[in-house]
């Protein structure tokens, strides 16, 4: 039943179209603590979120209780949800966990929504939300979670740590708000055990981000994200052939399952699988252990691994989650030489890269590159920082240096799946600017960069593509000059492992490591 003679004043303050409006601010708030890229403020938009959600669940039936529906409401709680998640996908993309053009497609498929609706209104009906729609909005709240979540455990296995203690505070505060609302809107029966579900399953989401050891790629993001667009076809197909009663179900579905397919066809992951198939990968390639001895505490945390004319750097964490350098000789490469540690200085190594009798370390926690200085610090055994350099990034990823044109270009590769080259020239870099500020030029790979590493003319990629690693071989001159990486592969290898996190070039040889094979490989000579 609908609220009769309601000013426009009256309809805004109407509690439930209250609601419905927090639920904007509250999207707004969340998107900027995703932006942010540190895992604490990725933990509080996701609490945020879950709160958001649980709101456009009850607020619908304390409109219905209360007999405070509104044709205001009506327009307002689907907006609401449009833009939300338009805004939560949108963010999903800019870290490469939710096809762009997904997003382009949910605008349109809003719009033409809207016009539905606009265009009923004329007939004097107000559509309300379809069953459909509810499906629809019940698929993208569960694939925009499932994404979230996946950001947050990856930020943390790639080193960004978050204590228990942080994570038990959020979820109780959480809780309680939740429990204070459902006390203060008096939701009863169904809906109250639902609310109570989905806020313990979302809690103990939070609580397994630390716990969680399984390498989510490509293919597992792309598969959540076609479900997601594949039940907002039908929803569209639902509200278009609803306008005359055109069509039952199954014509509604198979228009979908068409439509679905197609966009398959021409979506990026099968331009992906179909490229796949005509690269020739070096499938003769041997891997052999290094001998290293690495101290048990470290064995399962690498992060880097760099060799200098004299020494070999492995980026390491302690049980702590401590930052470590582990230094070796290269002619005694079986004995532990000496450790550096940085006292809370860095926060978290993600990788690192040798230069000049410098090590640079990119923080990805802290968005800065560092150089350290190596005899200072071999001498201290702490970490001198000389200088620190502010990224201007989201989430920095991996890090590389490569020669080109007697230029020396430092090389970052934007977080998880971001699938941009940027290029800075080592010897003009300044501290008075972000990274991103001074940009040389960038290249798109077309691929998720797991680790990069160059050697005189050529940079190796370590990749993950359609949830396999392999390691690109580039010229470097054809790449830079062609704007292009896929013009510039010269050679395609299988890697031992199936969860590594970055490579380099040791001894003229690659070297592979990984965060839970708990060992490092070389090419055989």
């Amino acid at each position: 039943m609908i609220s009769k003679n309601l000013s426009i004043e009256q309809e805004i303050t109407n509690k439930v179209n209250l609601i419905t409006i927090s639920r904007f601010v509250l999207t707004l708030i969340a998107i900027l603590l995703i932006f942010s890229g540190n895992i604490h403020m990725l933990i509080i938009a996701f609490a945020i979120m879950g709160f958001s959600e649980i709101t456009d669940i009850f607020d619908g039936y304390i409109a219905r209780r209360d007999n405070l529906v509104t044709n205001l409401g009506k327009i307002l709680d689907p907006l609401s949800d449009s833009i939300s998640r338009f805004f939560y996908f949108f963010a999903l993309a800019y870290y490469g966990l939710f096809p762009i053009w997904f997003v382009i497609f949910f605008f349109f498929r809003d719009i033409i929504v809207a016009y539905v609706r606009i265009y009923t209104s004329f007939t004097g009906v107000v559509l309300a939300a379809r069953i459909s729609g509810k499906l629809k909005a019940a698929v993208q709240f569960s694939g925009q979670y499932l994404l979230i979540f996946i950001l947050l455990v990856k930020s943390v296995q790639e080193g960004q740590a978050v204590s228990d203690l942080f994570l038990i505070w959020t979820i109780v505060i959480g809780l309680f708000i939740t429990y204070l609302s459902l006390i203060l809107f008096r939701i009863r029966g169904f809906l109250l055990y639902l609310v109570l579900v989905m806020s313990l399953v979302l809690s103990y989401a939070l609580w397994i981000v630390n716990k969680i050891d399984y390498e989510f790629n490509y293919f597992t993001t792309f598969t959540i994200s076609f479900v997601v667009v594949g039940f907002t076809i039908f929803s569209l197909i639902d509200y278009v052939m609803s306008l005359k009663n055109h069509g039952g179900t199954k014509t509604r579905v198979v228009a979908t399952t068409i439509l679905t397919i197609f966009l398959l066809i021409i979506s990026p992951y099968s331009i992906d699988l179909f490229k796949n198939k005509f690269e020739v990968k070096n499938n003769s390639t041997k891997w052999e252990k290094l001998n290293f001895m690495l101290n048990p505490e470290y064995k399962s945390t690498i992060y880097g691994v760099v060799e200098s004319p004299k020494y070999i750097f492995i980026s390491a964490q302690n049980l702590k989650k401590e930052p470590t350098l582990l230094v070796y000789l290269k002619e005694n490469p079986e004995t532990l030489y000496k450790v550096i540690t940085f006292n809370n200085s860095i926060k978290n190594i993600k990788d690192l890269e040798y230069f000049n009798n410098f090590l640079y370390i990119i923080d990805d926690g802290e968005n800065i590159v560092y150089s350290i200085d190596i005899e200072k610090s071999l001498e201290t055994g702490f970490g001198m920082i000389t200088k620190s350099y502010h990224t201007g990034m989201s989430a920095s990823g991996t890090l590389g240096i490569v020669k080109f044109n007697n230029r020396n270009f430092l090389i970052i590769n934007d977080y998880f799946f971001n699938k941009e080259l940027y290029f800075f020239d080592l010897d003009k870099i300044s501290e008075d600017k972000t990274l991103r500020d001074q940009l040389e030029f960038q290249i798109e790979t077309e691929l998720y960069v797991k680790g990069i590493n160059g050697d005189k003319e050529n940079l190796f990629l370590l990749v993950n593509k359609l949830g396999e690693d392999l390691i690109y071989k580039v010229d470097l001159e054809k790449m830079i000059y062609k704007s292009s990486m896929q013009k510039g592969i010269t050679s395609i290898i299988d890697t031992n492992d199936r969860d590594l996190k970055g490579i380099t070039v040791y001894n003229h040889r690659i070297l592979t490591y990984g965060k839970r094979t708990e060992t490092i490989f070389t090419t055989k000579e």
